[in-house]
């Protein structure tokens, strides 16, 4: 529900950014592959939650639970505020015409902001889900996620103007004072 919520208000307020995000135009290889992989992990982490919440072969106290529901919220308000900002983040890596480094909002604490909010919500679902077994998608999830950074962080240091500058005004790409 909120990606449905989330895409239709942005249908209205920025159709292109839905655009790019529906319909990428990938065009590197590597990041077609990590894609159809990350894919695979994140059906792959659902389904799991679900088959050990349906037959209870692990499980998570109830506490754990609901705060995996409110980090699961906290990541979909990360990932609005970011779509909010930033205009040109599509799901392809790429630079366009006219791109220019964003700084505000929440790119002003980390480098990718949307990849904390979607890393909160993949490693939040499982527990969410009563489930410890479906971490391990999770966990595959990202790795696939780490390689995909640092792939988009080269790339962005060789096409971006200002983007060198901006890594060094903001120094962490993910997770404030860890990484």
């Amino acid at each position: 529900m909120p990606t449905f919520c989330i895409t239709a208000y942005f249908l209205r307020v920025d159709p292109e950014l839905i655009e790019r995000r529906i319909f990428p135009k990938e065009t590197r290889p590597s990041q077609i592959v990590g894609q159809g992989i990350a894919g695979l992990l994140f059906f792959g982490l659902i389904l799991i939650s679900s088959i050990d919440h349906r037959f209870g072969w692990t499980g998570v106290p109830c506490a754990i639970s609901v705060l995996a529901d409110i980090c699961i919220v906290v990541g979909f308000v990360i990932v609005f505020k970011v779509f909010g900002v930033n205009s040109f983040a599509s799901r392809a890596i790429e630079t366009m015409i006219n791109q220019k480094v964003i700084t505000s909002g929440p790119y002003s604490i980390v480098r990718h902001p949307m990849y904390a909010g979607a890393l909160l919500i993949i490693l939040s679902i499982p527990l969410s889900l009563d489930s410890i077994i479906g971490m391990l998608p999770g966990v595959l999830l990202l790795v696939v996620i780490i390689f995909r950074i640092r792939d988009e962080e080269k790339m962005l240091l060789e096409e971006l103007d200002g983007y060198k500058e901006y890594c060094e005004k903001c120094k962490y790409r993910v997770i404030p004072f860890i990484w």
